[in-house]
């Protein structure tokens, strides 16, 4: 074997090596956000958290990394009694509905926030 040929074949070695080694990364990356408030599709607008309607104590809470909607209206003092059970999550300009019975209850997957996520608790008109 020349010393051309075997640099040719260490060459496509490495190459081959480097196709694999990118294969494998994609593979192990995390897999597509399953429903909209998966983590891997979190607000890229930065700033705090935003709750708003039905909870004790209405306003801003300063996201922190893995701050999940249960644990922010926890932060906020919790839903009030006039919470109708709907709670609409503003991230991007898209809106997604949580059932927050259906949150508290553990029923539910407890979507993690976003800094700039905007989090209102629908409630009852009188």
């Amino acid at each position: 074997m020349s010393r051309r040929h075997l640099a040719e074949v260490q060459h496509e070695g490495l190459l081959q090596a480097l196709i694999i080694a990118v294969a494998l990364a994609a593979c192990a990356a995390p897999p597509r956000a399953p429903y909209p408030l998966h983590p891997a599709s979190r607000s890229a607008t930065g700033g705090p958290v935003e709750l708003l309607g039905a909870v004790a104590h209405p306003g801003a809470i300063p996201y922190a990394p893995g701050l999940t909607l249960r644990a922010a209206l926890q932060l906020a003092g919790g839903a009030t009694e006039d919470a109708r059970g709907t709670i609409t999550v503003r991230r991007r300009g898209m809106l997604f509905r949580v059932d927050l019975r259906a949150l508290l209850a553990g029923e539910t997957p407890d979507p993690e926030l976003g800094p700039g996520d905007s989090i209102t608790v629908d409630a009852t008109i009188e």
